[in-house]
């Protein structure tokens, strides 16, 4: 671990009495100490530490989807394929949220529930201007959505099968008897507005409810355990959700107006973006001293420890639009573009420096992934892009790419990463003392898993 910092520790304290940068010293002193703890007990101390499961190289909501080249003339049931169904999805309003797709009959409630969340996030990137604007940016800001079909409230598990032939009864189960009041009510208001007869195919009605809370801090008021008494009143309601890392705060509303708190330097104080933060924001990327903000259009504005990442230089306007997804290691940020382009910045012995790889990331790029120290990327061929911390997993040439190809999943821990790839094998590869290194396992691993579990330092793989 020590290694990892020794370099920049050197440059700042030179050879000669005049080079020495005792601060910046100090700086380095304190990320290596803190890097040190973090990776004693694990993902605890990792802010950017992934949730359970691992991440899809593809966009498994998609299975079931078909797609069909236009035709002049709009289809009828009998042109589609056989065990398929028309499928729209609209607002309470009559907001078009999603279709007319193709859609299996075997295609679960619960899986569109995951499709609507992509397409929405999509839209709120595109930036796209329709009626249906404000919903997409609701259910990407976390509120829940249940569906509606012929006025009567549907569960999860139930399939378009179900729904088609209506095989199920009103499914009660699955929701809280205040729910099912407040779907009452929405039903008793289409039935008086009344309603057409439904088209050819299959009508799903959203209805998206949205939770705001007001927000508590206590402890380490210079942490951000203590809400400044100019911010009181804005935090006292009307917000989505928090997130937190090292020391600072920052809380998104349902406008999307982003509020910061906690310790300035690391990103407590965003009034260098202030005008860029009063409205549109959906998502909120961290690392351990900077916060980077997802707004409408695929905009990204970042706050916070510069050398972190907290303060982008050097990349013209890449983060102004067009960005899909950003991830982070412990000081560094990641974004990837539509066009297929990876950007990086921030501090460069956690993958803030990508110029090793840097025409492998210019275009093709489909999905990034990180943990503390190190980014993957996945491209359009198959073939993986990795850099960052050599220890941590970060070192290209350590991969084997024939063994690596086509992956399906990817999970990571502090240090490692671990992927399922075609037919339930399993390539691992980073820190050996996090999984990193699956040698004395390998032979158990090269067909047939179907998970992987993880924790701050190890896998653990879910078999037939």
């Amino acid at each position: 671990m020590a290694l990892l910092y020794k370099r920049e520790l050197t440059e700042a304290l030179g050879r000669e009495q005049a080079k020495k940068d005792y601060a910046r010293a100090w700086k380095v002193a304190i990320k290596a100490v803190r890097a040190m703890l973090r990776f004693k007990r694990g993902m605890r101390g990792w802010s950017g530490a992934p949730a359970s499961g691992g991440e899809p190289a593809i966009d498994h909501t998609l299975r079931g989807f078909h797609y069909l080249p236009p035709t002049p003339l709009r289809r009828t049931q009998k042109e589609l394929p056989p065990d398929t169904v028309e499928l729209v999805l609209h607002g309470l309003k009559g907001e078009l949220l999603m279709g007319p797709d193709v859609v299996s009959l075997g295609v679960s409630i619960s899986q569109i529930k995951r499709r609507l969340l992509v397409y929405s996030r999509q839209q709120v990137i595109k930036g796209s201007v329709s009626r249906a604007l404000q919903l997409y940016n609701f259910i990407v800001l976390g509120a829940v959505v249940h569906f509606l079909h012929n006025r009567r409230a549907v569960d999860d598990l139930e399939t378009l099968r179900n729904l088609r032939f209506e095989e199920q009864n009103e499914g009660t189960g699955k929701y809280s008897p205040d729910t099912m009041a407040h779907l009452a009510q929405v039903k008793k208001s289409l039935s008086k507005a009344g309603t057409t007869e439904e088209p050819r195919g299959l009508e799903l009605i959203a209805v998206v409810f949205v939770h705001i809370y007001g927000v508590i801090a206590w402890g380490d008021a210079s942490a951000g355990g203590s809400i400044p008494l100019s911010l009181s009143d804005r935090l006292s309601g009307g917000i989505t959700f928090v997130v937190g890392n090292t020391r600072a705060f920052a809380a998104v509303s349902q406008s999307g107006a982003v509020t910061t708190w906690g310790d300035p330097a690391c990103g407590g104080n965003s009034g260098r973006v202030t005008d860029q933060l009063k409205s549109r924001a959906f998502q909120i990327c961290h690392n351990e001293w900077a916060f980077a903000a997802f707004r409408e259009g695929g905009q990204i504005v970042c706050w916070g420890d510069p050398d972190a990442g907290g303060q982008p230089s050097g990349l013209g306007t890449s983060l102004g639009s067009g960005v899909v997804k950003v991830c982070s290691t412990e000081f560094a940020f990641a974004a990837l573009k539509e066009s297929g382009q990876v950007v990086t910045w921030g501090d460069p012995s956690v993958g803030g420096d990508s110029s090793g790889v840097a025409e492998q990331l210019q275009t093709g790029i489909v999905n990034i992934w990180a943990n503390a120290g190190a980014f993957v990327a996945a491209k359009s061929d198959g073939s993986l892009v990795i850099w960052g911390d050599p220890s941590a997993g970060g070192d290209m040439s350590a991969l084997n790419q024939d063994e690596a190809r086509d992956i399906e999943t990817l999970y990571c821990n502090i240090r490692a990463f671990a992927a399922i790839a075609q037919g339930g094998r399993v390539v691992a590869w980073g820190a050996p003392g996090c999984g990193g290194d699956t040698s004395a396992v390998a032979s158990q691993l090269t067909a047939g898993v179907r998970d992987i579990r993880t924790n701050g330092r190890a896998f653990a793989a879910i078999k037939d």
